[in-house]
């Protein structure tokens, strides 16, 4: 059970957990929060100018971050440690120039319509945006020379898509979810790959028919968790779960099971697989601080792993207990968070960078040195390896107009004669326009990759035929058709391979950041680390948007979010953080965000802000206006929501939604000194304020018109109130009139001071003087709007409110959608930590 308590004005003051962990805040007198200190005691202050905005911010080690604004609300710039980043506006308050940390990053010209109409990067490369007259893009024309294209069949989906891989077709069903997607690539000529899905009457996923034309079929429980995963009519894998969702068990169609068990506040605690006979192959406990940093894992034979973590959560020490030292680690940062010594058994490591960009420029252990450097993006183009005052190897990256890794060229010297020789690799990379890899060629020869959402669904060789099939992180079938089964622990690393007749084909062991320090077998997957694709060519893991070096714990190109460090992995916490995407940590214990939207189906948002619409293909959000309120300049949202999702933008959906009480008023903190009125940015239009407003004793008359207006407003409410109370106890459904009783409320607040406004403004007009006549008269005309105003959208809220509860209620009947196994809600506290990623520049 996790309680809650509030202080006398219903604000949030603690969070005490199952195991007595307690968060606390604490608020200024307008309700600003000026402190948050966590379960370990750990305190972080907020401090905020006149207007209500945050202009500092202190973390637990005493790092702080301040912020600046101009006259619209606009944040101008943020400084961390004397690192600062900084933005320049237009006219219309949206971005135009970003410098980070001392270099332009991003440059934006618009259109009439306020698109995006190009974006200048840091090496200068301009990629051109065309939109159709709904704001959608139809063109991407990169620096390369190469134009992405983008057709849409008439509710918005993209139906054709010419990349620079190749094309890609797309057919969708009346709900709008994807049904045949057909890919070719333009190296393999005359060859198609389609992907087909099905669904069940709910929604739900049913099937998908590969592009070998392998069905793999999908069965849900009565609580709508997956069932069994099926492949030729045979269960290759089958779930049961406890009561609030989480699995505890696992069996493969090989034998092999794997059960969890969980702590009081359902972490995992205990994860053991075994064989068909009941013989334990694999075993692990875990046991967490306040905080939920791992702090033990216990394996078998009484080996015990011990963890420390400094007051930000960073991983400090490894102490393992079973191996005399040998694997203990312990780790130093700096105040933004870069690591700046790694000291083991063997010896101690030394990391310097960049005086203002968190590059990393080298690092020293003992007789071998690395030295780096990068391009105007932050990315990494060469690395530069010296033995003993020898240069040793080089490595030399190079990317694409997109900032994406292009290639790869190793280059070894100076080898002593007695060692084999060590290949000099040439590596190459291509991207669809969702960012996905493609192509990878090593040493001339191609594989080519088709992705489903996130994962990669099947592998292709050199000529075209698939050779491999990836099951849901489930199972491999080879191009033999025979399957091995991957069981993955906590974090989703590969750590046991076994065959389909149940044998054990490998082990991995990691280290806390990925770098593989032991493996039994055969080289069987290389899926491994959080379940990423890892290049033995580069030893880089390719984690979807970047690529991660688990020799440094860093990547090696910056986050295109600009977050406080661009480049450290999950917080330098690799125990309690993942990062599927290469955009954005995820904790392994709230995963999904849910969002109930329009349709009626529920979207579930990443943290990383790729958005997942069940059945239909990934698409990403969009902030153009919605509908009814093409007034609304979405501009400056949208060009922050491209940035999160480093996508283009594809215009308005029927199927997605953005919650606006919590992200609205969230996008208000930062960009706007008042509460965006329906949407709108900035403060309500003053349409009340007039030449002939009565002045001087007029004012005085209206002040005293105004308090008897509000008193007896103050009785009608209650008695209102009574009445509506009533109605709530004695209606069939409650949920469904409270909900119209807030509705009704909510649009008479807005009706009747709007009603009284105008009244006000009307009488005014008619009796057009300035003595206390005019106060009178402003009085009488704002009880008469107020009032008729008020029961008007009273009344008009009620039918409103109860369509859509209706409207909702039937949708989610026919159509329910469930989270994905495993997956968890955001707390509104979470969410809010979560927003800051979502919101500033």
């Amino acid at each position: 059970i996790t309680s809650y308590a509030y202080d006398t004005k219903n604000r949030l003051i603690t969070i005490t957990d199952a195991l007595s962990g307690i968060r606390r805040y604490s608020y200024d007198k307008v309700g600003n929060k000026l402190t948050h200190t966590d379960k370990r005691s750990n305190g972080t202050s907020f401090v905020y100018d006149k207007l209500n905005r945050l202009i500092q911010e202190t973390n637990a080690l005493g790092t702080v971050t301040t912020y600046t604004y101009d006259a619209n609300g606009n944040r101008l710039t943020s400084t961390t440690a004397g690192k600062t980043e900084s933005i320049s506006y237009d006219a219309l308050n949206r971005p135009l120039v970003i410098t980070h940390l001392g270099a332009k990053t991003e440059t934006y010209t618009y259109d009439a319509d306020g698109n995006v109409a190009t974006k200048k990067d840091g090496k200068d490369q301009i990629t051109t945006f065309t939109n159709d007259a709904l704001g959608r893009v139809t063109d991407k024309l990169v620096a390369s020379g190469t134009h992405i294209t983008y057709q849409y069949d008439n509710w918005g989906n993209i139906k054709t898509l010419v990349d620079e891989i190749g094309t890609t077709t797309s057919t969708y069903d009346n709900e709008n979810r994807l049904l045949i997607e057909t890919k070719t690539f333009t190296a393999l000529v005359g060859k198609s790959y389609s992907i087909t899905r099905t669904y069940k009457a709910d929604g739900q996923l049913a099937s998908i028919t590969d592009a070998a034309s392998r069905v793999v079929n999908y069965e849900y429980n009565t609580r709508g968790l997956l069932d069994k995963v099926m492949y030729s009519s045979a269960t290759i894998a089958q779930y049961t779960y406890n009561g609030v969702g989480k699995p505890t068990s696992l069996v493969y169609g090989n034998g092999i099971k794997t059960d969890y068990e969980y702590d009081a506040l359902e972490r995992l605690s205990r994860q053991v697989i075994k064989n068909s006979a009941s013989e334990e192959l694999w075993k692990q406990e875990y046991s967490y601080d306040a905080e939920s940093n791992r702090a033990r894992l216990t394996l078998p034979e009484g080996r015990a792993v011990d963890y420390a973590y400094d007051t930000l959560g960073q991983l400090k020490t490894v102490n393992d207990s079973a191996v005399s030292g040998i694997a203990d680690m312990s780790f130093s940062y700096d105040g933004w968070g870069n690591r700046t010594t790694l000291t083991t058994p063997f010896g101690s490591t030394a990391y310097a960078y960049t005086a203002s960009r968190d590059e990393l420029a080298s690092y020293t252990q003992g007789k071998m040195s690395v030295a780096m450097s990068y391009d105007n993006n932050g990315s990494i183009i060469s690395e530069t390896y010296t033995r003993g005052g020898k240069e040793a190897r080089t490595v030399a990256y190079t990317w694409d107009t997109q900032n994406r890794l292009a290639g790869l060229q190793y280059q070894v010297k100076n080898q002593p004669a007695f060692m084999p020789v060590l290949p000099n690799n040439t590596l190459a990379f291509k991207y669809d326009d969702s960012g996905n890899r493609s192509v990878k060629t090593v040493n001339g020869v191609s594989s080519y990759y088709i992705n489903s959402g996130l994962s990669v669904l099947n592998e292709l060789d050199n000529t075209g035929l698939v050779t491999k099939t990836i099951i849901d992180a489930v199972a491999e079938i080879g191009k033999d058709g025979k399957l091995q089964y991957i069981s993955q622990d906590v974090l989703g690393s590969a750590v046991l391979v076994t065959s389909d007749a149940g044998a054990i084909v490998s082990k991995y062991e990691y280290d806390p950041f990925g770098g593989i320090i032991g493996m039994q077998g055969s080289d069987s997957t290389k899926y491994l680390f959080t379940g990423q694709e890892f290049d033995p060519e580069s030893e880089l893991y390719y984690m979807n948007t970047r690529y991660h070096n688990p020799m440094t714990g860093r990547f090696i190109s910056r986050d295109a979010l600009r977050k406080t460090n661009d480049y450290i992995y999950t917080k330098n916490n690799p125990f309690s953080y993942i990062d599927p995407t290469g955009m954005e940590e995820q904790s392994i214990f709230q995963d999904w965000l849910s969002i109930v939207n329009p349709a009626g189906r529920t979207t579930y948002i990443l943290s990383t802000g790729k958005i997942l619409m069940p059945g239909t293909n990934n698409h990403y959000f969009s902030m153009t206006s919605h509908p009814g309120f093409t007034g609304v300049d979405t501009s400056v949202l949208q060009l922050h929501v491209d940035q999160k999702f480093n996508q283009p933008r594809e215009g308005w959906r029927l199927d997605y939604d953005w919650n606006a009480e919590t992200k609205m008023t969230d996008w208000h903190h930062n960009y706007r000194e008042k509460v965006p009125y329906l949407g709108f940015p900035g403060e309500p239009p003053a349409a009340y304020v007039y030449d002939h407003m009565p002045a001087g004793a007029g004012t005085r008359s209206v002040g005293r018109v105004a308090r008897v207006v509000k008193a007896g407003g103050g009785v009608m409410t209650g008695v209102s109130a009574g009445m509506d109370m009533y109605s709530i106890s004695t209606a069939e459904d409650k949920p469904r009139e409270a909900m119209r009783v807030a509705g009704g409320w909510a649009t008479a607040e807005v009706a009747a001071v709007a009603g009284a406004k105008g009244g006000c403004v009307f009488a005014g007009a008619i009796f057009i003087e300035t003595g206390p006549g005019a106060g009178v008269a402003c009085g009488v005309g704002a009880f008469i709007g107020g009032i008729s105003s008020g029961i008007a959208g009273y009344h008009g809220g009620k039918y409103l409110v109860g369509s859509l509860y209706d409207y909702q209620t039937e949708q989610a009947t026919n159509y329910p959608v469930l989270p994905p196994p495993g997956t968890r809600i955001y707390t509104q506290e979470e969410l809010a930590e979560m927003n800051k990623y979502y919101i500033q520049p």
